[in-house]
């Protein structure tokens, strides 16, 4: 009996520190990886491309109480489910001072659809997955959603003197309202008859605020309307 009660005894503490060792020690516990509070803001979806453009996507990463939260890394990764997988312009963004960041999604040169999955690891390990499917269209079927807005230094041009020429101004947007610098324009001049001005350009490319401009001249011209 007293050598059963030993070995009990024995067994009790090796059970004890095992316990202990499990348990980490006292130390810092177990690492478990939850689901984040926080949460990835993507846009609405689908994202549209064309398979020989690319377009700009927005990333935030929001609170729980929904305030944009800065310096913090986001992973995404593209899983295509038909078609050529397009390529992002990073793996990774870190969020601004506003709390978001911005990178661009090219068309894979095929069409096709998939999926874009956004990763953020919150400071206590937590883990949270975001997603927004895209689709890469065929660019001459599809009209672009780029935002393109014109100006002019005045509307209405004389045949001769100082008055006889006017700039024409446009500026080039994103679907998310941002400036889209070094792009070729093509500028044309749609008029009711021949010699309704003349443009001193056929194209150009837009600027690092993303404008572009181009002369429109009305001297020797005849009277009448047109439209760049």
């Amino acid at each position: 009996m007293h050598n059963w009660e030993r070995l009990s005894r024995w067994l009790f503490y090796v059970f004890a520190a095992l316990v202990v060792v499990s348990c980490g020690g006292g130390g810092d516990g177990l690492n478990l990886q939850g689901v984040s509070t926080d949460k990835v803001q993507l846009p609405a979806g689908p994202v549209t491309v064309s398979r020989s453009g690319q377009t700009t996507i927005a990333v935030g990463v929001l609170d729980k109480d929904n305030n944009f939260k800065s310096g913090q890394v986001v992973s995404l990764s593209v899983a295509a489910v038909s078609g050529t997988v397009p390529t992002l312009s990073a793996n990774s963004v870190v969020t601004g001072a506003l709390g978001t960041a911005t990178l661009t999604l090219k068309g894979g040169g095929s069409v096709g659809k998939g999926r874009i999955t956004a990763r953020y690891v919150d400071a206590g390990n937590n883990i949270r997955e975001d997603g927004v499917d895209y689709e890469v269209v065929d660019g001459s079927l599809t009209p672009s959603n780029y935002q393109f807005s014109g100006t002019l230094s005045r509307s209405v041009l004389t045949t001769s003197g100082a008055d006889s020429i006017a700039t024409a101004t446009f500026e080039l947007k994103d679907p998310a309202g941002t400036v889209v610098p070094n792009q070729k324009v093509n500028f044309a001049l749609l008029a009711t008859a021949v010699n309704r001005g003349v443009l001193s350009a056929s194209s150009g490319v837009t600027d690092a605020a993303g404008k572009v401009s181009v002369q429109v001249q009305g001297l020797s011209q005849s009277s009448g309307s047109s439209r760049v």
